[in-house]
C-alpha cells in the first residue's frame, strides 16, 4: 500500500497546473462596467424651411448601447427647445433597429430653432434647423410689367 503522503505531491502538482490554466480565464471574465446608452441623430439635422412649416424630411434618432448596438423599445421624449413650433410624436419608442423619427414643424420666428430628445439615463440631444421667412404670396390675377 502506498503512503498517503506519496499521493499528495502529484495531487498538489495537478492543482497547481489547473490553477495556472483557470486563473487567467477568471481574470478575463471580469467585465468592465457598461457605459450608459446614448441617443444620436441619424438624419435630418441642419435642415431649413419657412416659418410655421414642417421640415422637408423627418428627423431620425437612434438609441444604442455602449457597444453601438441598437436598443429596441427605448422610450424617447421630444420637446421644443427654441423657436416654438411642434414635434410629432411627442413621445415614441424605438423600433427593432433602435430608430425613431419625428416630424418637426418650425415655429413663427425667423431664426435657428431647436428640438431636444430625452430618454431616461441619457443626456439630452439637441437638433437645430433654420426657419426662413415665408415666401411672398403672388396673386393669380397680378399683372407683370
Amino acid at each position: 500500500m502506498q503512503p498517503i503522503s506519496g499521493i499528495r505531491r502529484p495531487f498538489r502538482a495537478l492543482l497547481l497546473v489547473a490553477f495556472l490554466f483557470v486563473a487567467p480565464a477568471c481574470v478575463l471574465a471580469v467585465a468592465e462596467p457598461e457605459a450608459p446608452p446614448q441617443i444620436e441623430v441619424v438624419q435630418g439635422a441642419g435642415q431649413s424651411a419657412a416659418v410655421n412649416q414642417p421640415l422637408p424630411a423627418p428627423v431620425v434618432f437612434r438609441a444604442t448601447d455602449s457597444r453601438g448596438r441598437p436598443i429596441a423599445a427605448r422610450r424617447i421624449t421630444f420637446v421644443i427647445g427654441t423657436g416654438g413650433g411642434s414635434v410629432t410624436p411627442v413621445v415614441s419608442e424605438t423600433g427593432a433597429d433602435g430608430q425613431v423619427s419625428v416630424v418637426w414643424t418650425l415655429g413663427p420666428e425667423v431664426a435657428t430653432q431647436t428640438i431636444i430628445a430625452n430618454s431616461s439615463g441619457v443626456g439630452p440631444v439637441t437638433v437645430q434647423a433654420v426657419a426662413t421667412s415665408a415666401a411672398p404670396l403672388v396673386r393669380a390675377d397680378a399683372r407683370l410689367p
